[in-house]
């Protein structure tokens, strides 16, 4: 909701972000979206990708991406979720079948009250994106979504990892790189 993205803006990052398995977190989301969805969501996620940051608005994110996923794609079509870790970035991915965004209004679909002329009278307020965008801006991230050589989009969200190196390997305990 935008009271909860206005109380996200005046809240301290650093004070307020905790460690985030998005690995685990992102998987759970897509389940819980699709079983209701008769199996069209799927998750691959590697283990242990930490990001600093907000649960609720971590999984926010998830749920509008997967969300709008649904939403747009036809019927039976499937939606998938992926988590990998990029170098020392987390990377979150949302892939679906449906009409794709067109090149032109790709970055204009993350402001607030903006939809995508691919929409086919599905209902909406143009906010969901919106609200993704300032969500990953505020964990130090950034959001793209690009096409997926057919049809479909393919939404990216990179987040700066929590760890420099996987859990168990030496000089990782304790690494805070907010210090």
């Amino acid at each position: 909701s935008l009271n909860a993205v206005e109380k996200m803006r005046l809240a301290d990052f650093d004070a307020a972000a905790r460690p985030i398995d998005l690995g685990a977190l992102a998987p759970r989301r897509a389940a819980a979206l699709g079983a209701g969805a008769s199996g069209r969501v799927s998750a691959a996620a590697e283990e242990n990708v930490v990001v600093l940051g907000d649960e609720a608005l971590l999984a926010r994110v998830v749920d509008n991406l997967v969300g709008n996923a649904l939403k747009f794609s036809p019927p039976g079509s499937p939606v998938r979720v992926g988590v990998a870790r990029r170098g020392r970035e987390a990377l979150l991915t949302v892939a679906d079948e449906g009409p794709g965004i067109p090149e032109a209004e790709r970055e204009k679909v993350f402001a607030r009250f903006t939809r995508g002329s691919g929409t086919g009278g599905v209902e909406g307020l143009g906010l969901g994106l919106s609200l993704v965008s300032e969500v990953v801006t505020w964990h130090r991230g950034r959001v793209a979504v690009r096409g997926t050589g057919g049809t479909g989009s393919l939404f990216e969200v990179v987040l700066p990892g929590f760890r420099d190196a996987p859990p168990g390997e030496e000089g990782d305990a304790g690494h805070d790189p907010r210090r």
